[in-house]
């Protein structure tokens, strides 16, 4: 698996979904397709769905502090027991409210608004043009900030933010490519 910045594609959804832009972070990684069936709903779950046992305490005291900020937790339904991304049977998103706001064939874009922050994730299904059977999960991050509060309650999380978006990209690439191998 590769991981490195590239350019957001022209034809992307997420240059209309903020007005500003004060953070932004992108990330992608190649993956085998040999039989293209890969498409961006399975990328999206295959994200969701490989989340490290280590990110859980994380989230909880993410809860604590966002809750002392006064400010909206995206994983305020996060429990110990819970499975806390993606239901796959029910085919939606579980503990916290991502709202949908494009989905295309090559192309969903997530995020939330609140009154201090905004953010849209986009996952970009790309078709990989120096390797044929092989396609390109592109994953960027545009953060708005609203209030000051809203400011300082993303400033702990910028340094984190790429480690945790390339450690489940890579899980999830892992994954895609063990279901296309079985």
């Amino acid at each position: 698996m590769t991981t490195l910045s590239f350019a957001l594609p022209d034809q992307s959804f997420l240059y209309n979904t903020l007005q500003r832009c004060h953070y932004i972070d992108r990330s992608e990684a190649s993956f085998p397709d040999k039989e293209d069936s890969v498409q961006v709903t399975d990328a999206v779950q295959a994200f969701f769905s490989a989340k490290p046992g280590w990110l859980r305490p994380f989230l909880l005291a993410g809860n604590k502090v966002t809750a002392l900020l006064g400010l909206k937790s995206l994983f305020a339904g996060v429990t110990e027991k819970e499975n806390w991304w993606y239901d796959a049977r029910a085919g939606k998103f579980i503990s916290f409210p991502l709202q949908l706001f494009s989905h295309s064939e090559n192309e969903i874009v997530l995020g939330t608004d609140d009154r201090h922050l905004s953010f849209r994730v986009s996952f970009f299904l790309l078709s990989n043009p120096d390797a044929s059977n092989r396609k390109r999960l592109a994953i960027t991050t545009m953060v708005q900030y609203h209030s000051t509060r809203g400011r300082f309650a993303f400033l702990p999380l910028q340094p984190l933010h790429k480690l945790v978006v390339n450690t489940f990209l890579k899980n999830a690439v892992a994954n895609i490519d063990k279901n296309a191998t079985t």
